[in-house]
């Protein structure tokens, strides 16, 4: 799914969206990738609370690139977003890395909390 399209996806069903940003020749993101595919039972449930969007070139994300690149740019990063496109507070165990997630396990947990997030948000309006 495309960054534009998930943002859509978003807006109609007010899940957040998470971006993840790797390189085909990066080492950290095929070991992250391997640890999805290792742990695939525990990504596909925590994957349904949210669209997930995989840019590996910088020009898939167009104009939307800049939010993300202000925020670093090491590989693999993961950004989540509200429905609307901004920025929800949810990072990763590092604060040299803070959008670094090493695992499955902290993956699904920041999946989690973003789902929580924008429930919480939605009811309080």
């Amino acid at each position: 799914m495309k960054l534009e399209d998930a943002l859509k996806a978003s807006e109609e069903s007010g899940k957040a969206v998470m971006v993840l940003f790797t390189k085909p020749w990066c080492g950290a993101c095929k070991t992250l990738k391997s640890d999805l595919n290792a742990n695939k039972d525990l990504f596909l449930k925590a994957a349904q609370l949210v669209h997930i969007v995989n840019i590996e070139e910088d020009g898939e994300a167009g104009e939307k690139i800049l939010m993300f690149t202000e925020q670093g740019s090491y590989i693999p990063r993961v950004f989540f977003l509200r429905p609307g496109g901004s920025l929800l507070p949810i990072e990763g165990p590092n604060p040299s890395y803070p959008r670094f997630f090493s695992s499955t396990q902290a993956l699904s947990e920041a999946i989690h909390k973003a789902a929580q997030l924008v429930s919480s948000t939605k009811t309080d309006l």
